[in-house]
């Protein structure tokens, strides 16, 4: 565990007073857990249950796993909240001292059910990333970390997208996007819009 991260914290399941169990599914190397300050009902974060910088950073042999896992949550969500989609993202620093936006620094992705027009939502966030390519594989995200480059990453209808970042970015950066195309564009930061009720909801939904 690092010092003072809430991540580590959390998904090792530390009891903290007045905090909410939101841990959905657990595996050997990642934990799913439902976010502060959901952008909709659904949202989950992926995490690393040891801490690294993003998930361009973890080792080779993780990524079978999360693959497993991120296509186990997708049919969950979709099922269990009635929408057609879901559509994974992360904004994550290759080294401690580019952020790229994002304001926690241990290896998670979000994922969330949706109902996007494809076509439209696609070509907005990636105008709105600037520079998008696709990859086939989450492996190959390595190659973000071999050369130490900050970068958004979102997958939406199968296809992986990403964006190299390469100047500092406003914190929460992809969030900010993609609450643009789920209803939360003035509503995106988690830290002043906590979302408790949806939280609990979702909390709820899932472990029923």
């Amino acid at each position: 565990m690092t010092n003072n991260c809430g991540l580590c914290s959390e998904v090792k399941n530390e009891p903290v007073k007045g905090r909410l169990n939101r841990i959905i599914q657990n595996t050997e190397n990642f934990c799913a857990f439902v976010t502060k300050g959901p952008l909709g009902l659904g949202h989950l974060l992926i995490a690393t249950r040891e801490h690294y910088l993003s998930m361009a950073t973890i080792p080779r042999d993780y990524f079978p796993e999360l693959r497993g896992l991120r296509e186990d949550l997708g049919v969950r969500l979709t099922e269990s909240f009635h929408l057609p989609q879901t559509i994974l993202f992360e904004h994550g620093p290759s080294k401690h001292d580019l952020r790229g936006g994002c304001c926690v620094d241990h290896s998670h992705m979000h994922i969330m059910p949706v109902r996007l027009s494809s076509t439209r939502a696609v070509r907005k966030i990636k105008e709105s990333l600037g520079n998008c390519q696709t990859i086939e594989t989450y492996e190959e995200l390595r190659q973000l970390a071999d050369e130490e480059t900050a970068y958004a990453f979102f997958e939406f209808d199968g296809i992986k997208y990403f964006s190299k970042i390469e100047k500092p970015m406003p914190s929460q950066f992809v969030r900010q996007i993609i609450g643009k195309y789920v209803g939360r564009e003035y509503t995106w930061d988690w830290r002043q819009n906590p979302r408790t009720e949806d939280i609990i909801e979702t909390v709820e939904r899932l472990k029923t």
